[in-house]
């Protein structure tokens, strides 16, 4: 699921058995499409939301027939010039979310990924400016929970009261992030029996602020 509440550009790249979606904000000089795999890929860019223009940190997606984890880290490379002082990735495989996170450079991320590889054809990607929490790996994105997992740019108004009442209700927290508590969140709507969509559409509604999914 891909949220946006900002406008900005939705940069496709889809080929044989590969399917990338990355974000940045329209009318930087320095975003340029990314390159195709090989094969007959093709990129499309559109506008989507209406409002003001908004600067993005990196959030990259693939679908693909084999593993992700060296074009999630190519993707996140690709968007290295806006600036971050974290970075992760999260991937789906054999039913399980596996997480990686490093804060500084990519290289740190690649690093860990080295010593503690994660599989999987579906994941998700991002590097991070800081805002709630320091720029410290358990800050870094993605955040997840064993069934959900989130990469964000923005800012989630009301994050301290949904973190409070998640609290009160049971939800431990990692992290100083206002991030934290969407997955937590749609979590909870999972475990109250909503199917996934619905979950996350009822997460959404809660959701105050200026921000990207």
């Amino acid at each position: 699921v891909a949220v946006e509440r900002q406008r900005c550009r939705r940069q496709v790249v889809a080929g044989p058995g590969v399917a990338e979606i990355g974000l940045g904000a329209v009318g930087d000089p320095l975003h340029r499409p990314a390159q195709p795999h090989g094969g007959d890929a093709w990129t499309a860019s559109e506008p989507s939301l209406e409002g003001e223009y908004g600067s993005m940190c990196g959030i990259i997606g693939i679908i693909a027939a084999g593993p992700v984890t060296t074009r999630l880290i190519e993707g996140l490379r690709r968007l290295e010039y806006r600036g971050y002082d974290s970075a992760g990735i999260a991937t789906l495989c054999d039913g399980r979310i596996e997480v990686r996170r490093a804060s500084g450079k990519l290289d740190n991320l690649a690093a860990r990924l080295a010593a503690a590889p994660a599989a999987g054809s579906i994941g998700i990607g991002h590097t991070r400016w800081a805002t709630h929490g320091a720029p410290t790996e358990a800050n870094a994105h993605p955040h997840a929970t064993s069934r959900v997992a989130v990469v964000h740019n923005g800012i989630i108004d009301n994050f301290r009261e949904l973190r409070a009442e998640l609290v009160e209700q049971g939800c431990a927290f990692a992290s100083q992030t206002d991030t934290e508590v969407i997955p937590r969140l749609i979590g909870r709507y999972l475990e109250f029996g909503l199917n996934p969509v619905d979950a996350v559409a009822t997460a959404l509604k809660r959701l105050e602020g200026t921000f990207a999914l």
